[in-house]
């Protein structure tokens, strides 16, 4: 789907006041655990979790919708959030009665809220996956820990429009294609900002 003006505002229109947006959940977690967690603050209406076409796996965010507006509100006024361990971001929508002064940084901010969207490569491709980074993390952590291994030629992080943090995964490649095996083959853990990591070679 194009991300028009037109499709902009119907978006807006289809997302009520009552409904929050989640970021950075765990892989783990799912509708049940979400729902569990938030209807302490009001009866859930609704779950959507956003997938990724490739993966099959969600993308680490989510919206709630709510019966009252109220629960929306009480959800915003009770931040910070923590559901199965992690600290998760949680947004309500621009108004649509808001103007929109900036046409291109609007569609950013939402690109992501959309249905599920095949990820885009980064370039230039980087062959190593790095999952489950702590949401501090960027890349010069994920580049300064595996340089104990080897040079690191370079290392990305993608970021969520919407948020500015990061969606709990990077990539990054060694300059040395056998440091590259060997590091993927060793059964040591990886901790990057206290949080053990997996990876693993980019598909």
């Amino acid at each position: 789907m194009r991300l028009t003006r037109r499709v902009l505002f119907e978006f807006l229109k289809s997302s009520p006041e009552q409904t929050v947006y989640l970021t950075h959940l765990k892989w783990v977690t799912g509708k049940q655990s979400i729902q569990n967690y938030f209807s302490r603050f009001g009866k859930v209406q609704d779950v959507n979790l956003y997938y990724d076409s490739k993966t099959g796996l969600h993308r680490g965010f989510a919206s709630v919708t709510f019966a009252q507006i109220e629960g929306a509100k009480n959800v915003i006024r009770s931040c910070p959030h923590v559901i199965d361990g992690e600290l998760v971001g949680v947004n309500n929508m621009m108004p649509v009665k808001e103007p929109i002064k900036n046409f291109k940084t609007f569609r950013m901010r939402l690109s992501g809220l959309l249905a599920a969207r095949t990820l885009v490569k980064d370039k230039p491709f980087f062959d190593l996956f790095v999952g489950n980074i702590h949401w501090i993390t960027g890349k010069d952590q994920i580049s300064k820990y595996f340089s104990q291994f080897g040079e690191v030629s370079g290392a990305a992080v993608p970021l969520n429009p919407v948020t500015g943090m990061n969606r709990g995964y990077g990539f990054f490649s060694f300059a040395d294609k056998q440091v590259q095996q060997q590091v993927l083959e060793g059964n040591k853990k990886h901790r990057i900002d206290g949080r053990e990591v997996e990876i693993k070679k980019r598909v």
